[in-house]
């Protein structure tokens, strides 16, 4: 179960949001000047900016999840559709290390044809 969660975390996320209406505007983060970082010693602090700003989204990224949450938005999906394409996207076979890779293809390809006989 870790194992499927944790390779499909973030598409589950993105379908929540779209799910949920989520909307979220992005808003420039605010650097300190150099005159600050100095008088105030922040020498420790700029390594920890700098992992933060690798691992942050670029505004291209966010501008992405935003087109595709409007397109999902756009479509009227319903709570039954969203529950199927969650399960869709959680039961994935192709994940490593699997014990039992054939049940979760079943448990996929029920939760396809379940969304294809609901629409």
């Amino acid at each position: 179960q870790v194992l499927l969660v944790q390779n499909c975390w973030a598409p589950l996320f993105v379908l929540g949001l779209a799910q949920e209406r989520v909307d979220f505007e992005v808003v420039e983060a605010v650097t300190p000047s150099l005159l600050r970082r100095i008088l105030l010693n922040q020498k420790a602090m700029d390594s920890q900016n700098q992992e933060t700003d690798l691992n942050s989204p670029t505004l291209a990224e966010v501008q992405r999840v935003k087109l595709f949450l409007l397109k999902f938005w756009s479509m009227d999906i319903s709570t039954k559709e969203y529950a199927y394409l969650k399960g869709i996207t959680l039961f994935n076979p192709d994940v490593s290390s699997l014990r039992i890779p054939h049940c979760i293809l079943a448990l996929q390809q029920e939760a396809q044809q379940t969304l294809n006989e609901f629409i």
